[in-house]
């Protein structure tokens, strides 16, 4: 099986990163974990394609958290396509509201494992949504989907929020 690497390409015009896929000599077999750390390679799964825990399906620059699962509450995954895609049985959400001191998100950066609260609440003096430990940003949009991972208020978190613009 042929892995591919991830390349960082400045282009002086645009402000962020674009990434390009080149094949590798990496002999794995298995894509989930590859190629993150080993401490977090212990910490998250998915079909990752770098060290900040991006995969195969999510891997713009913003995208560098991880989530937690019921039905896998000692790991996190780096999306519910990777769950879907690694494990033989349905999801099981977490209930936020029952729950909220549960860590079911971790930074692909720092490792900083934080409550759903913590998470949504952290941003920076921009009121951009980043990691409390180490401002690194977190792409907004991802709430479209916290209904995948998580029973939670949909008044409080909500799909009608607005979301502001991803690019960095």
């Amino acid at each position: 099986m042929v892995h591919k690497q991830i390349t960082r390409v400045r282009y002086p015009l645009l402000l962020s990163s674009v990434f390009v896929y080149q094949p590798s000599e990496a002999p794995f077999d298995d894509l989930s974990s590859w190629p993150l750390s080993n401490d977090m390679s212990k910490k998250i799964r998915g079909k990752t394609i770098d060290e900040y825990s991006r995969c195969i399906h999510w891997n713009s620059e913003l995208d560098i958290i991880s989530l937690k699962f019921k039905c896998c509450s000692d790991v996190y995954y780096a999306c519910y396509q990777c769950h879907e895609e690694l494990t033989t049985h349905p999801v099981k959400r977490f209930d936020l509201n029952a729950n909220p001191d549960v860590k079911v998100i971790i930074c692909g950066n720092c490792c900083k494992e934080m409550t759903f609260e913590e998470y949504v609440e952290s941003k920076n003096e921009y009121d951009r949504l980043c990691c409390f430990n180490c401002q690194s940003l977190f792409n907004p949009g991802c709430k479209l989907h916290y209904d995948l991972y998580f029973e939670l208020d949909s008044d409080k978190y909500g799909r009608d929020h607005d979301i502001v613009d991803c690019k960095i």
